[in-house]
């Protein structure tokens, strides 16, 4: 987002279309992840994902897989 200095907010966008044997399927993927800039003594991450799921999907599976991730370090 910011190419001079480098942005620590990541966008991704994702999406994959088949077809086999008249079955259609569908996937799509989204995310956002912040990396704060490392300081001295700390570091701290965060990133949200979501996975969806369309047209004859097995029944066992969800519509959506959301994944929540945050890393935090502290050095002394």
């Amino acid at each position: 987002f910011n190419k001079k200095k480098g942005s620590p907010l990541t966008a991704f966008v994702g999406s994959e279309t088949s077809q086999s044997g008249g079955v259609r399927r569908s996937f799509m993927r989204y995310s956002l992840r912040y990396d704060q800039r490392p300081r001295d003594n700390q570091q701290m991450s965060l990133y949200v994902s979501n996975a969806s799921y369309e047209h004859s999907v097995d029944a066992t599976i969800t519509d959506n897989g959301w994944s929540i991730r945050v890393d935090y370090q502290f050095k002394f």
